[in-house]
């Protein structure tokens, strides 16, 4: 394959990483990625390639935990790796799994890139005809790699499997079903939150063949979301945390699944609570609302209170005026307060160094961040992270 021009425009438009080899070599890598190694893995490639070379199609598509894909397609003279792909985004959890798993560490944990499926099977169908000069149909690649698929079992494995699955064909409950959930977190609606994650439980999929493991993982997963509704549901962020983090801690002492299944919903009702309490309590102008709101969308540039005014036609002191009413705090205040949040989220669930968290969340130097965390919360970054952070975002030494 010598049209690397073209494959380079494919790969920015369809925003994926595909990477080319000769002889094991690497002779192809999108522009955007030839300085950042963060979703490459070397071996697992290599890896890769020589498993496909083997197989009698010379195309190989494979799931990971969590849903991350890698395609791999090998030809005559050259073998091409489509990946990794989501086809929708990866929860915190999942997404640091996903990095601890290929050997990435003290790195920004960044999404990872998101395809349409069929657009997906679409790039590796146009790989097999460009690498190996194979036709495919999109279908025909899900099949040949059984993906979406039942184990390949047959005679007493069957049954017991289908036994262990269930009768109904969902094994897995639905996004909407998900949001829903994460809605009633959001609106303050504990009693249907509860409801709804026990009802969710019914069509749990079976991630590991350790029901306790199994059960623990989710509650750590339905937890992290349901904080983050909270989140967008007003709750400051340190506090939701916070929250989350005592549950947490306390999932680690269940040893029975229904201690675990209890932890998991006194955590999703009492995150609930605390939005049903502060819509009870605070009642802020719809200018404040739009103000905070702009905040929270732009805290990572240069933000003045002069555009902010403009962008929702107010006076800028008539705005700074209702605003240090409103919130009890000026708006400066509020804005460092925010960007606080977000550094001490980073913290606790990244491997990012304090100086690149600090340009993140746009403070000017590490050492400012440092003094504005200690004067917020009472310590360093360095403390707040080695005492927060949960055991599941601990590198393994």
């Amino acid at each position: 394959m010598d049209d690397f021009f073209g494959l380079e425009m494919i790969c920015r438009i369809a925003r994926a990483t595909v990477c080319v080899y000769q002889n094991g070599i690497e002779v192809f890598r999108p522009e955007r990625m030839k300085e950042n190694k963060i979703q490459i893995d070397q071996p697992n490639n290599i890896k890769l390639i020589r498993e496909t070379e083997n197989s009698e199609s010379g195309v190989r598509i494979v799931e990971e935990d969590g849903g991350v894909l890698f395609a791999c397609v090998a030809g005559r003279d050259a073998a091409a790796v489509i990946g990794p792909v989501v086809f929708e985004s990866l929860d915190v959890v999942r997404l640091h799994q996903f990095y601890v798993r290929h050997g990435n560490k003290g790195i920004d944990e960044k999404q990872l890139p998101v395809m349409e499926a069929e657009s997906f099977y679409s790039l590796v169908a146009w790989m097999a005809k460009e690498v190996a000069g194979k036709e495919f149909q999109i279908q025909e690649l899900v099949s040949m790699n059984r993906l979406g698929q039942e184990p390949d079992v047959s005679g007493d494995e069957q049954e017991e499997f289908s036994i262990k699955s269930g009768s109904d064909e969902r094994s897995h409950h639905t996004y909407e079903e998900e949001r829903r959930l994460l809605q009633y977190v959001a609106n303050g609606s504990a009693q249907d939150a509860v409801s709804m994650s026990m009802w969710l439980d019914k069509e749990l999929g079976l991630m590991s063949q350790n029901k306790l493991s199994q059960w623990r993982q989710t509650a750590i997963i339905g937890i992290a979301l349901c904080s983050r509704a909270a989140i967008e549901g007003g709750i400051p962020p340190a506090r939701a945390y916070q929250l989350s983090d005592h549950y947490l801690q306390k999932l680690d002492q269940c040893r029975e699944i229904s201690d675990i299944i209890d932890c998991r919903n006194k955590a999703v009702e009492k995150l609930a609570q605390l939005v049903a309490s502060k819509n009870e309590t605070e009642h802020y102008s719809s200018h404040v609302e739009a103000c905070r709101d702009y905040i929270e969308k732009n805290y990572r540039r240069k933000i003045y209170l002069e555009e902010v005014a403009e962008s929702i036609g107010l006076a800028p002191t008539y705005l700074s005026r209702l605003f240090s009413k409103e919130m009890g705090m000026r708006f400066s205040d509020y804005l460092t307060m925010v960007r606080t949040e977000h550094a001490a989220n980073l913290l606790k669930y990244s491997q990012m160094s304090v100086t690149e968290i600090s340009r993140y969340v746009n403070f000017p130097s590490a050492s400012y961040l440092g003094q504005i965390f200690k004067k917020s919360m009472g310590m360093t970054p360095k403390e707040y992270r080695n005492r927060y952070k949960p055991k599941e975002f601990i590198e393994k030494k």
